[in-house]
């Protein structure tokens, strides 16, 4: 089995969307598309991106590879369409899942913290504003609430808290052991 981050893998999606485009476009007289050449420069980058935030919240076991994506079809409304359903029925709702999985097994990784995963992409969004995606094609949003990071990283806070206070208690109760061995000495003298 080969690992979703190393060659060959790692660029494989990236080939055979390129393939793809290059077909298309063969079929097409050698009319380019520059924003389905985007697509297909953006899909990789989205795809390393799930990858890294399922690494970092789970385990590299649960990685996904390139197969997801490869269906892209090379006609811009048509590739929006299956995206939306591509992201919304079967990538959200995975890494939903992997993550609070990792969550639950691993705990927060030290000095993680959450953000959407498409927060970071929406500047290079293929079909327009991430946001007026959003909107009008009701892309599905992962939140902290929807990983169970929120609860995750309460828990953690008031854990060491919790223990923090229980230190405090600690040096004022060996502070006061010895202020009591002091006076039974000065008693005893």
């Amino acid at each position: 089995m080969c690992a979703s981050h190393l060659e060959p893998v790692s660029g494989l999606l990236s080939r055979l969307l390129r393939r793809s485009l290059l077909e298309q476009e063969a079929c097409s007289g050698g009319a380019r598309s520059p924003a389905l050449a985007h697509l297909v420069e953006w899909l990789p980058q989205l795809w390393r991106h799930v990858n890294r935030l399922i690494e970092t919240f789970s385990s590299t076991n649960a990685t996904i590879g390139p197969a997801m994506l490869l269906g892209c079809p090379m006609d811009l409304a048509a590739a929006h369409t299956w995206f939306v359903n591509v992201w919304n029925y079967s990538l959200a709702p995975y890494l939903a899942q992997v993550v609070r999985e990792g969550l639950h097994t691993y705990g927060v990784p030290p000095g993680a913290s959450w953000e959407d995963p498409l927060a970071p992409l929406e500047d290079s969004y293929p079909w327009g504003t991430a946001a007026a995606a959003v909107q009008a094609s009701s892309l599905v949003r992962l939140r902290q609430e929807d990983v169970g990071f929120d609860k995750l990283a309460r828990m953690h806070a008031a854990a060491a808290a919790t223990n923090m206070q229980y230190q405090n208690l600690r040096n004022d109760s060996s502070d006061l052991a010895s202020l009591v061995q002091k006076m039974q000495q000065m008693d005893s003298s």
